[in-house]
């Protein structure tokens, strides 16, 4: 219809021709010479409307029908008569379109809806054929602004209806395949926010959103996205334009205020040239899958900490085997040891007692016979006293009696205890204290501190074969420690660990040399516990060994 223009402007020009005709009274020859120019301007115009391809009928301005085109002949097969006027044509009006036709006598170009049209109802000679004709009506006016022409242009539109028709039946099933199916099907751009441009209505099944929701706000579908997933999403629909495809696992909020997981695969869609047009997938519930997920995350733990926690039965139960068969060697090797503890000192009594009843023997021999019954018979009382302690720390008898000591005066009298020892085996004793010795007091039990100090004074004597035996302390805190160092044979370090486990001894051989039971230093750790205090022990071997104890300071108005 791109002729409408031409077609005016042709019309109007004759119109023109026509008035100035009627009106001038010029000379013969200027109205030759207009007629022959009005006659090549009639010969135009029949020309483009007999031969334009589309239909093209000429009315009146009261409707009348005045001439129509060779394509108008073909298309309808039949002329309208004299009489008959689109303005008045009953049809015309009883289908709504007189409103329509009565706005092209206003100035307007009116654009009629599709016609469908058979000639055989006209003239039933042609044969039933149904076709649809689309058709455009416009005014022509005169430069004076009168109305001279209706003008239609018509043309055979009915492939076109047609195709549109079978398209629209075509939808029809896609919609459907859409909503039914429990994927959704998406496009966006390729670009951030990555705006939709389409998604299927099924949506509201999986979200309670409707499609328009994510048509209509470009930033609706990002801000849905859960927050902890925002950034993550975003960069791996980056990949999507590097790689071509991707699939994306993410939260998404829906309208009950819920997060669902959901799973879109998204390609990327180039032009021939590989240039990217839109981004298009599809959206699937995945949210019992990783609610399967979580449960078997979940189980999959609870069985490693079951099996960890079997793993680490079964190690204790490895661990209190060895420990028990360690305990009946350790016990084995105590009782063997006891035994050779016990004949000892009780052969020499025996033995100096029967050599007392000796009358051969002299007083001064009789006495050192005497002072080895003593000695023997101190270290057996020692052993039964050790064996007794064990057994009463065991079954919680052990009592403490906690009272305040002066510290001082205290490690005075150990020192007197043992000057005779130390002097006998030719060491050096030496006492090293605070400035303010007078001022520190403890809070302990007299009688098992005593104890303490003899297991501790015995030892380092026993081991040291020459140097020198050091008793200290000092106050730290709210605890005084004590010390008792040696420059005997010392401890290796492997032993270190386990010096203060019951029936433990360095080794088999420093217990035949020099005797004990193993029981001491057990103990003494357990006595120092009991009053409030921890033992610990600092030792090189061939150089000695450091005992540090400590016990709390006593406070008067805390205690008696």
């Amino acid at each position: 219809m791109g002729t409408r223009k031409q077609l005016e402007e042709a019309l109007v020009n004759i119109a023109l021709l026509e008035k100035k005709l009627s009106e001038s009274q010029k000379k013969e020859g200027d109205l030759l010479k207009m007629e022959n120019e009005n006659r090549k301007n009639t010969d135009v115009l029949n020309r483009i409307i007999e031969y334009n391809p589309y239909s093209i009928q000429i009315l009146n301005p009261d409707g009348y029908h005045i001439r129509e085109n060779k394509a108008f002949r073909k298309l309808f097969k039949v002329v309208p008569g004299e009489k008959w006027s689109i303005l008045k044509d009953p049809q015309m009006i009883e289908s709504g379109l007189g409103k329509l036709l009565r706005r092209v006598t206003d100035g307007y170009l009116v654009q009629l809806p599709p016609v469908w049209y058979n000639v055989h109802l006209v003239d039933p000679k042609y044969p039933d054929n149904l076709i649809c004709i689309g058709s455009v009506i416009f005014p022509v006016f005169l430069l004076d602004g009168k109305l001279e022409f209706i003008v239609l242009m018509h043309e055979d539109i009915t492939n076109r209806m047609e195709a549109k028709e079978a398209l629209k039946n075509s939808v029809k099933p896609m919609n459907h395949l859409l909503s039914s199916n429990p994927a959704v099907i998406y496009s966006s751009k390729v670009v951030p926010p990555y705006n939709w441009t389409f998604i299927s209505d099924n949506v509201s099944n999986l979200t309670g959103f409707d499609s328009v929701d994510f048509l209509n706000n470009q930033n609706f579908w990002s801000d849905h996205v859960h927050p902890d997933d925002r950034q993550k999403v975003n960069d791996e629909l980056a990949l999507v334009l590097e790689k071509g495809s991707h699939i994306l696992e993410y939260r998404f909020h829906n309208i009950d205020g819920s997060y669902i997981w959901v799973q879109g695969e998204t390609k990327l869609i180039c032009d021939s040239e590989g240039n990217p047009l839109e981004m298009i997938g599809y959206w699937i519930d995945i949210n019992k899958r990783k609610q399967a997920e979580e449960k078997f995350i979940i189980a999959n733990k609870e069985l490693v900490f079951q099996n960890e926690e079997k793993e680490k039965r079964a190690a204790e139960l490895i661990i209190a085997k060895e420990k028990a068969e360690e305990s009946d060697s350790l016990k084995s090797a105590f009782l063997s040891n006891m035994s050779h503890e016990v004949r000892t000192p009780l052969n020499s009594i025996i033995g100096f007692s029967e050599l007392l009843a000796d009358p051969d023997f002299k007083d001064d021999q009789k006495d050192e016979f005497i002072k080895h019954i003593i000695t023997n018979g101190n270290n057996l009382l020692n052993l039964i006293s050790n064996i007794m302690d064990i057994s009463k720390l065991d079954s919680g008898e052990l009592k403490i009696h906690k009272k305040k000591i002066i510290v001082h005066n205290y490690i005075l009298n150990v020192e007197d205890q043992y000057a005779h020892l130390t002097k006998e085996k030719n060491l050096e004793l030496t006492y090293t204290y605070p400035l303010n010795r007078e001022e520190i007091a403890i809070f302990a039990d007299p009688d098992r501190l005593m104890q303490l100090f003899n297991n501790l004074m015995s030892n380092a004597i026993k081991f040291t074969a020459n140097g020198k035996i050091e008793i200290g302390y000092q106050p730290i805190g709210n605890m005084v420690e004590f010390c008792i160092k040696d420059t005997g044979i010392g401890i290796p370090e492997e032993f270190q660990k386990i010096i203060f486990e019951r029936f433990r001894q360095v080794n088999d051989q420093a217990n035949r040399k020099y005797g004990g039971n193993g029981l001491g230093l057990s103990i003494s750790k357990n006595l120092v516990e009991l009053m409030g205090g921890e033992i610990r022990l600092e030792s090189e071997p061939g150089k000695g060994s450091v005992f540090y104890f400590t016990l709390p300071i006593h406070k008067s108005h805390g205690h008696p």
